[in-house]
């Protein structure tokens, strides 16, 4: 017996069928869950970023398809390790999470390298293929020295513009994260960029606060969240206590959403990022710092629960194959407490999160596709979110709600095996 939603039971059947298939929905749907679920022991995990990647313990799309760095050159395509190509000629399948998040080019790259690799024309050399994600999340990025030559050869950077693109759609629409059904369909408008339901919105939500300054803020800008942090962190007079990462072999800083050096004060506000049910927290958990006692650090959460929260390691993996096996191994591993400050976070590293409140911080302005609609999808009540109102933080208008017409257009044209109505 299984726990899945009826619109999950039925990408899993498909999936388990062989049959390549796209796993989309709106925000907190139970895509990652689902995508957690498919994975077998000679199924390789992947996804664009290192934060991803490490979410569903698998490896970068980078890893997997020596994908280069930028722009891809016509000799790219036949780069790939003998390694890389025992690989991917005996997995049972490939999952690409986040698959909202991957480029054009990289998809017409990997196609190509599989072909190759497993000396098969047919569509990614003839593995079975799961994507998933949200194409009206957080797009692709190109960057400014990119621009030029990339939009020269393509109209947009979204993956499902790929010719070979021929995926079964499934839509998760049972809400797993926010189950109020006006709120729910509220924010499906905003994911479509209807302007028109900002009014709405606004009656939502609560109304800003001083003392919602201690809120965890979702901020349009990394620079933002990093300034709000710094100020209340220095404001807060006890002692300061230091946590230096342990970490060892292929991985970074930047592939985990924790500082290598964390430094923490009695009283000040922190964020958690892993989940430990066992003790009693989970991602997205906010608190207070209320004790530090050596390496032993207590928090007492939102909820009221009081938890001592333990080092956390992320690992960073890498395929092989052990005779005729396909073996997942460690090559690198960062272990730290599994905790930010919790004053302020980018939008960018909130996606995936579930969040009990939260207030936005708009900056000088929303400037990337979906980048509002992840930061208002991230509580699970709408009740329980404010948008920030001060010199520093723009208000919210249409200019915000951000939706690129390609988006629109590929999902207005998806035809779905089956498609369900919401259910409450």
């Amino acid at each position: 017996m299984n726990d899945f939603s009826p619109s999950q039971q039925l990408a899993y059947e498909a999936a388990n069928k062989g049959k390549n298939i796209f796993i989309t929905g709106s925000g907190g749907n139970g895509k990652s869950y689902l995508t957690e679920r498919l994975i077998t022991p000679s199924t390789v995990v992947c996804a664009p970023t290192g934060i991803a990647a490490l979410r569903v313990k698998g490896i970068t799309c980078h890893r997997a398809f020596a994908l280069p760095i930028g722009l891809p050159q016509d000799e790219d395509k036949w780069k790939i390790s003998k390694e890389q190509s025992e690989i991917l000629k005996r997995a049972e399948r490939v999952i690409i999470s986040e698959i909202g998040m991957l480029r054009i080019d990289q998809m017409e790259l990997i196609d190509a390298k599989m072909k190759r690799a497993r000396g098969n024309k047919k569509p990614f050399g003839g593995l079975q293929m799961i994507v998933e994600g949200d194409f009206f999340q957080l797009e692709p990025i190109v960057s400014r020295d990119e621009e030029f030559f990339f939009y020269k050869k393509y109209k947009h950077p979204f993956c499902f513009g790929f010719n070979g693109w021929n995926f079964e759609a499934f839509d998760l629409c049972h809400p797993q994260r926010n189950k109020n059904k006006k709120q729910y369909d509220l924010l499906n408008k905003i994911r479509q960029g209807d302007v028109e339901s900002l009014p709405e919105l606004f009656s939502e939500v609560k109304k800003y606060a001083l003392s919602d300054e201690g809120e965890l803020h979702l901020c349009t800008r990394k620079e933002n969240a990093a300034i709000i942090n710094e100020y209340y962190l220095k404001g807060n007079l006890n002692a300061d206590y230091t946590f230096d990462a342990d970490i060892s072999g292929d991985i970074s800083e930047k592939d985990v959403i924790v500082p290598a050096k964390l430094i923490l004060k009695v009283g000040c506000k922190v964020l958690i990022c892993a989940n430990n049910p066992d003790i009693g927290y989970v991602n997205g958990d906010t608190g207070i710092v209320i004790s530090i006692s050596g390496s032993r650090v207590f928090i007492k959460l939102s909820s009221g629960a009081n938890v001592e929260v333990v080092p956390h390691t992320w690992y960073r993996y890498a395929y092989a194959y052990e005779g005729k096996n396909l073996v997942k191994k460690v090559i690198g591993y960062f272990k730290q407490l599994p905790i930010t400050l919790g004053w302020a976070i980018s939008i960018h590293k909130s996606q995936g999160m579930t969040l009990d409140s939260a207030a936005i911080h708009n900056g000088n302005g929303c400037f990337g596709h979906g980048q509002f609609y992840v930061a208002v999808s991230r509580v699970k009540n709408l009740n329980n979110l404010s948008f920030v109102r001060s010199k520093k933080s723009k208000e919210i208008t249409g200019k915000d709600l951000i939706v690129k017409d390609d988006v629109k257009k590929f999902y207005n044209k998806i035809k779905y095996k089956k498609r369900l109505d919401n259910l409450f």
